[in-house]
């Protein structure tokens, strides 16, 4: 299992390390310069940008795609999209967290996974 590191807050205390399996979506959080990594229970925080990050998880055998300018979530935990709101759900009852997605990354996204619809 592939794993990176995080901390438990955005000033780096707390430091861990989190299976990439539990990842939900990783967001950019402008307002303290940190990546949010969501998680179905909590949220850690690390450095980089998005696309260093989009690119070393595909690279290790991940599915992880773009979702809008500030987000990049993990569809193989996508398990219903929401056309009307263009969110990506990880319950299957369209309930709990959600990843935002930008009109156009939403219609890509569409075609390379399979999940329920909601409208």
């Amino acid at each position: 299992m592939d794993k990176i590191s995080v901390t438990k807050n955005s000033n780096g205390e707390g430091l861990a390390l989190l299976g990439v399996d539990r990842i939900l979506y990783l967001e950019y959080y402008r307002a303290i310069n940190r990546i949010l990594v969501h998680t179905k229970d909590e949220v850690f925080y690390t450095v980089g940008t998005l696309v260093y990050w989009l690119e070393l998880l595909n690279r290790n055998g991940h599915r992880f795609v773009r979702a809008d300018r500030n987000g990049i979530a993990n569809l193989s935990k996508i398990k219903v999209m929401d056309k009307a709101l263009y969110r990506g759900y990880f319950e299957d009852d369209a309930s709990g967290k959600y990843c935002p997605f930008a009109e156009s990354r939403f219609k890509a996204v569409s075609k390379k996974v399979s999940y329920s619809y909601q409208s």
